[in-house]
């Protein structure tokens, strides 16, 4: 699959389990027994994304297909399925344009990435 590079103002970062809130957006199937599914934990990955970009890092393109449909009211032409880290790392750190796969509808789903490699170029000097 070709790597595109899309401007981030073009792809929904929310889905049906992570919908937007006042303070950013909540996982609406957090479990206090997971720690991986919190806000905080995402939160931190996002971080660490941040600090890995402005330390040379390359991120592994997110996974993304066109909109089929619209979260809250928020329509893009995009739509995120998997690297919420590196998608609010890359516009923490003021990117225009974040790396993409871009899938097909049909047989595309949320976490189609699961366990995918972070960067793609690791970061100079980072612990990350």
């Amino acid at each position: 699959m070709d790597k595109v590079m899309i401007r981030i103002d073009e792809i929904s970062p929310y889905d049906g389990h992570h919908p937007p809130t006042d303070d950013g957006w909540r996982d609406v199937e957090a479990k206090l027994s997971d720690p991986a599914s919190t806000k905080g934990y995402h939160d931190k990955g996002a971080r660490v994304v941040l600090d890995g970009i402005l330390n040379g890092g390359e991120i592994t393109p997110i996974a993304v297909r066109l909109t089929k449909n619209v979260y809250f009211d928020i329509k893009r032409k995009y739509e995120r399925l998997d690297g919420w880290k590196r998608y609010m790392g890359s516009k923490l750190a003021g990117k225009q344009t974040i790396p993409c796969y871009v899938f097909a509808e049909e047989g595309s789903y949320g976490g189609i990435q699961q366990g995918c490699e972070l960067w793609e170029i690791e970061p100079k000097g980072s612990h990350v």
